[in-house]
C-alpha cells in the first residue's frame, strides 16, 4: 500500500481500531472502537474500567501473547466477534464466555488451554474453532456437536484424546484440522476418536486430516471420501511420530482400509504419512486422481514400490520422503509394466515441476 493511502486508512479508522496496550485505553475512546489488537509486554493483562460507556468492540486480538489475561474480558466485551488469545499461557475459558452469542471466531492456538467449557455449545453463530498446538488439551466438551454454523475446527498438533460422539452433526464443516479416527466405541457419549461413518454426512468438506488410522480394523463403505466433491486436500496419518513396529495383522488392515479410502476425482492435494503397509492401493495410479497437483508421501517405510503415478496429467509436485524399503525405481514408477513397448510412447510426469526425494538410504 502507498504510503499516502496508508496515512489516509489511518486516519479514517482511527477512532474503530486501536493497536497497543490495552491498559492505555480510556472509556471516553472506547464508544467508537470496534477492532482492538493488544500488544502486551507484561505478564498480564488488565483492561482499565469503563462502566459508563457502551463498548461495542467486535474484535479483540493479543501481540506478542501475554502470560494471563484478566478474567473480565470477556464481561466487557459484550458484543465480541473475533476473539484471537493465541501464543498466551492462558489455561482455561471460563463459562460465561457463552454468552458471547454473536462470536464468529475464537482462537486458541498455542495456548495452555487444558479444557473448554460445556458452556461453548451456547456459541450459535461460531464459525471457526481454531486450538492447533494445545499440548495440555487433550478432550472436547460434547457440546461441541451443537455448534451447527462451526465451518472450521482445526486441532492440527493438539493431542486429543477423546472426543464426543456426533461429528456428523457438524454438516457445514469445510475445514476439520485432525480428526482422530477410532472404531471400537459404541453407543459411547464420549469416545477415543470418531468412526470413519461419520464422515459421511459432512458433504461439504474442503480439507481434511484422517490421523491413527491404525486404530481402524475395516471400513464398511468405499464412499467415505469419493462422494465429497468439494474436498480439495487431504491427509491421511497411520501413526504417531516415532512409534514402534507393528504385527502382521496390522499391516493387511492397514493395507485393506487405504483400499477403501477412495478420494473423490476433484482432490488437488494428498499427504500420505506413516502408512504401515508394503503396497498402495489399487487406485493410487489409475486416473481416478487426474485432478491431483500436490503429492507427498512421508515415512511410507514399509513399501516397497513407489506408486506408479507417472501417468498423472496433472501432477506438478511430488515429495518422496522415508521410503526405507524401497531398493529399485523402475518402469513401474511411470505406470509402465517390464517389457511394455507402450511405455516408449508415454510421457511421464508430463506436468511435472517439482520432483523431491529424501531419506531413501536402500
Amino acid at each position: 500500500m502507498h504510503d499516502l493511502l496508508r496515512q489516509l486508512a489511518l486516519n479514517i479508522s482511527r477512532e474503530e481500531c486501536f493497536v497497543g496496550d490495552a491498559e492505555s485505553l480510556r472509556g471516553e475512546n472506547m464508544s467508537k472502537l470496534r477492532h482492538v489488537t493488544a500488544v502486551i509486554k507484561k505478564n498480564m493483562s488488565v483492561l482499565p474500567r469503563f462502566d459508563k460507556v457502551e463498548v461495542k468492540v467486535r474484535t479483540f486480538l493479543t501481540v506478542r501473547g501475554p502470560q494471563g489475561i484478566e478474567d473480565t474480558l470477556f464481561k466487557r466485551f459484550l458484543l465480541l466477534r473475533v476473539l484471537v488469545l493465541n501464543y498466551s499461557l492462558v489455561q482455561s475459558i471460563l463459562d460465561y464466555i457463552g454468552k458471547r452469542i454473536h462470536l464468529r471466531l475464537l482462537n486458541l492456538d498455542y495456548t495452555g488451554i487444558s479444557y473448554l467449557p460445556e458452556s461453548i455449545g451456547s456459541l450459535k453463530n461460531l464459525q471457526v474453532l481454531s486450538l492447533r498446538w494445545c499440548h495440555d488439551l487433550h478432550n472436547l466438551p460434547s457440546e461441541v456437536t451443537v455448534l451447527r454454523s462451526l465451518r472450521c475446527l482445526d486441532l492440527f498438533g493438539t493431542k486429543i484424546n477423546q472426543v464426543p460422539k456426533g461429528i456428523g452433526k457438524l454438516k457445514l464443516l469445510t475445514y476439520l484440522g485432525h480428526y482422530p479416527v477410532d472404531d471400537k466405541s459404541d453407543n459411547v457419549v464420549i469416545q477415543d476418536g470418531w468412526k470413519l461413518e461419520e464422515l459421511s454426512s459432512l458433504s461439504q468438506m474442503r480439507y481434511l486430516h484422517l490421523s491413527n488410522l491404525k486404530r481402524v480394523a475395516h471400513c464398511s463403505t468405499d464412499v467415505v471420501l469419493a462422494n465429497k466433491n468439494h474436498l480439495k486436500r487431504l491427509v491421511l496419518e497411520w501413526t504417531g511420530r516415532g512409534e514402534g513396529s507393528y504385527s502382521e495383522e496390522h499391516v493387511s488392515n492397514a493395507e485393506k482400509v487405504f483400499e477403501q479410502l477412495i478420494p473423490p476425482h476433484n482432490l488437488e492435494d494428498l499427504c500420505i504419512v506413516r502408512f504401515l503397509g508394503q503396497r498402495f492401493p489399487t487406485w493410487f495410479g489409475t486416473t481416478w486422481l487426474s485432478s491431483l497437483i500436490y503429492l507427498k508421501l512421508r515415512d511410507v517405510r514399509s513399501c516397497v514400490e513407489l506408486p506408479p503415478i507417472g501417468q498423472l496429467p496433472n501432477l506438478k509436485f511430488l515429495k518422496i520422503d522415508g521410503a526405507h524399503a524401497v531398493s529399485k525405481v523402475g518402469p513401474e514408477f511411470v505406470g509402465c509394466k517390464k517389457g511394455d513397448h507402450v511405455c516408449d510412447e508415454l510421457v511421464a510426469f508430463p506436468k511435472l515441476e517439482w520432483l523431491i526425494v529424501e531419506d531413501m538410504p536402500n
